[in-house]
């Protein structure tokens, strides 16, 4: 019997503007990020200013231990060792190109990448590990990582 209702879908040929699940969770929290950062801003501006201060004192502090977080794992993805204070989001990044992860920080993706490429000759694995911002897709930081020694 031939069941002519079965679907198939091939996730190498999605549409220029198909998203899917991992770009709608990326999407989801770069907007969540700028709703964030325009509520705090009307916040500071309507407050008085002896609150001002302590909400500035707050964003100062935010920044130091934001930027001490970020220079660790951009150190460590450096020297090509996984980030310490990004998270794999339960495997949620994760890509079936040879055992691709991503880990989201705040701001930043760290990219753990292990690839198989190949050509008709050989194949080979590309293993890297690779920081970028949140908004660069999976291909884009591909090709930088391999362009980058």
């Amino acid at each position: 019997m031939n069941n002519s209702n079965n679907i198939i879908i091939d996730v190498n040929t999605v549409g220029k503007y198909d998203v899917g699940y991992i770009g709608s969770m990326k999407i989801i929290l770069i907007i969540a990020t700028v709703i964030f950062v325009l509520k705090l801003i009307h916040l500071i501006l309507k407050s008085n200013p002896s609150k001002r201060k302590k909400i500035l004192l707050g964003i100062i502090i935010f920044i130091i231990i934001w930027g001490t977080l970020f220079i660790v794992d951009y150190s460590r993805a450096k020297k090509q060792k996984l980030p310490l204070f990004c998270s794999k989001l339960f495997g949620m990044f994760s890509y079936l190109d040879g055992g691709t992860v991503e880990y989201i920080g705040f701001g930043y993706k760290v990219i753990d990448f292990h690839r198989l490429i190949s050509d008709e000759e050989k194949t080979t694995k590309f293993e890297k590990i690779y920081i970028c911002p949140w908004g660069m897709n999976i291909e884009e930081a591909f090709q930088k990582a391999s362009q980058s020694k």
